[in-house]
């Protein structure tokens, strides 16, 4: 054999994966959950903000027909970490006692979010899960991507490089979460990132994560009643978090490039080298089965919580349509 022919066979020798790029997912625990979900709704006569967050207790209230007095008819309401949509009618419900609402309310905007927990609190596993996330995303959704933080920001180059600015608290982002200098929110947002401080603080250890979220903004003609939602099942949703992962064994030329690579599981029109047509993913990756059965259950387990309604909302309701009056 010569040398050139030797060369050509040590770079299409079969090579498993790095060490770096496997996982055992057995070492994290998985929770979706609604970060945040914003509610329009319009008085039937003009209030004030102050009034509006002091009857539905929460921070954030946007008046959108704000008079030259500061009162208003239209608000986009954020409720932060609702635990149910029946918590969020209840808010809703403080607001009507004493607001007569001609619209709504109707969801504008949501976030979801996928996390994975470190059952030994290793912040590199955190790490590496992050990367993962957004390496292998089936869906990135957005061309404006980029690595960013505290007003600094940075492209996206290699996957180690990727990690180091995850680790550094730098969040990889595909689109606008919030309006910009450049424009209006994307219709639909990806971010990446190590979560540990939320609302400006640390949080325990037990509670960082992992976190991919996927954040939506719908335009009037998009926007649904809240009864809908209400009856939403997240798995629906479950393509926004799919993910692909390297086959076990590459040619040892391609297993080094693909794993340096940013992005490798998007899908994508890919010609094929024999036979024509296009494939959707790249022939080095396969779907990724156990990350993507995680993140379908957690997405059930976020519909059953989410649709959750107590003893006192059912009798509640009971008593509504009967036309009793429930104190």
């Amino acid at each position: 054999m010569t040398r050139t022919n030797s060369t050509l066979a040590a770079m299409m020798r079969p090579v498993p994966a790095a060490a770096a790029d496997a996982v055992n997912y057995a070492d994290f625990t998985f929770r979706a959950e609604v970060d945040w979900v914003e509610i329009y709704v319009r008085t039937e006569k003009p209030t004030n903000y102050w009034t509006v967050i002091s009857l539905v207790g929460e921070k954030y209230a946007k008046p959108l027909d704000k008079d030259a007095g500061g009162a208003a008819t239209r608000f986009m309401i954020k409720f932060q970490d609702p635990q149910s949509w029946q918590a969020v009618q209840d808010k809703i419900d403080a607001l009507a006692v004493d607001h007569v609402l001609i619209e709504g309310p109707e969801v504008a905007a949501i976030e979801i979010s996928f996390d994975a927990y470190s059952k030994f609190e290793f912040r590199d596993d955190l790490v590496a899960m992050a990367g993962r996330f957004y390496k292998y995303s089936q869906l990135i959704g957005h061309e404006n991507r980029r690595m960013a933080t505290q007003g600094e920001s940075d492209g996206l180059m290699t996957h180690q490089y990727n990690l180091q600015r995850l680790a550094n608290g730098y969040s990889a982002y595909a689109g606008d979460q919030e309006t910009t200098k450049n424009g209006p929110p994307s219709p639909q947002a990806l971010r990446v990132y190590v979560k540990e401080v939320d609302s400006g603080k640390p949080l325990p250890l037990s509670a960082h994560r992992a976190r991919t979220e996927r954040t939506f903004h719908m335009n009037e003609l998009q926007r649904r009643p809240l009864s809908w939602w209400k009856r939403h099942d997240f798995t629906s949703d479950a393509h926004y978090f799919k993910f692909r992962k390297l086959k076990p064994v590459l040619p040892a030329c391609v297993r080094v490039a693909v794993e340096a690579c940013s992005q490798i599981g998007e899908s994508c029109n890919f010609k094929r080298s024999e036979g024509g047509g296009v494939r959707r993913y790249r022939k080095s990756t396969v779907t990724d089965v156990q990350l993507n059965r995680l993140a379908y259950e957690a997405l059930r387990n976020l519909t059953n919580r989410m649709q959750h309604v107590n003893n006192i909302a059912k009798k509640r309701s009971v008593a509504k349509i009967a036309g009793v009056k429930v104190m």
